[in-house]
């Protein structure tokens, strides 16, 4: 029998979660929007007339940045990410913890004997994906469009700022611009598919989790491995992604 949902732990997580991704992007931003504009360069670099493309390397990207955009340049797209990690997490946690149970019921009701954990964390994490990924796809579109619009306007701004993106996009595009690449995003549920499973089952083998006390660097080591073989797998759909927001 199942255990009853415990909502104090559930806000926990997304507390926590949205804590964490807050932080995150405060330290990675300016790493974050090179790599999308990066994801971006060699589409707009051969698709732009007169478009000269930045560096293609880290290093040089940064402070090509710097020099040309200023610190502000390197932290575009910040507040939108921001504001989007809290609904975020509420609705991927919320919705995670719920369907684990529906998908357990299910599972039960088609399989005799036990129940395999790995294939509801699976299932559970794509349904969770997906609403999230729909909820916030209006989010993740502004930010996309903050961190690329320099490549696209002849180096130029196009929004002064997130509402005045927001507002633009709206008035010159209509309500279905925000929910571009939608259908492309539904396939990075492979992603939480991949890296939460992954995750809970790293965890599980070590040997903090025999004792029930999880180590700090434990939980680190897990959650490292588990990002880096996701992210792996499915990178060539999140550059597919990027291209189809942009513009």
């Amino acid at each position: 029998m199942s255990k009853p949902l415990d909502l104090t732990a559930s806000w926990k997580h997304m507390v926590a979660g949205a804590g964490a991704g807050w932080a995150t992007s405060l330290v990675t931003c300016p790493l974050d929007v090179v790599k999308t504009r990066m994801q971006s360069l060699q589409y707009w670099h051969g698709h732009v007339s007169g478009q000269s493309a930045p560096p293609n390397n880290t290093p040089k990207a940064l402070l090509y940045i710097w020099r040309t955009e200023g610190i502000r340049g390197l932290y575009r797209g910040l507040t939108p990410t921001m504001i989007g990690y809290l609904p975020s997490f509420a609705i991927y946690f919320s919705v995670y913890q719920r369907s684990k149970r529906h998908v357990e019921r299910r599972f039960r009701k088609y399989l005799t004997g036990e129940v395999p954990l790995p294939a509801v964390n699976i299932v559970s994490a794509i349904i969770a994906g997906t609403c999230s990924n729909l909820s916030t796809n209006p989010l993740w579109v502004v930010r996309t469009r903050m961190m690329t619009q320099h490549l696209v306007n002849q180096g130029k701004p196009v929004y002064q700022n997130t509402l005045d993106a927001f507002r633009s996009i709206f008035k010159n595009e209509g309500l279905r611009a925000f929910y571009k690449g939608a259908g492309t995003s539904l396939l990075g549920v492979t992603h939480v598919a991949i890296q939460l499973p992954l995750y809970e089952w790293l965890k599980s083998i070590q040997p903090g989790a025999r004792e029930q006390t999880p180590r700090v660097h434990e939980v680190l080591l897990a959650s490292i491995t588990s990002k880096i073989v996701a992210s792996t797998v499915t990178y060539p759909h999140e550059v597919r992604t990027i291209i189809v927001i942009s513009y």
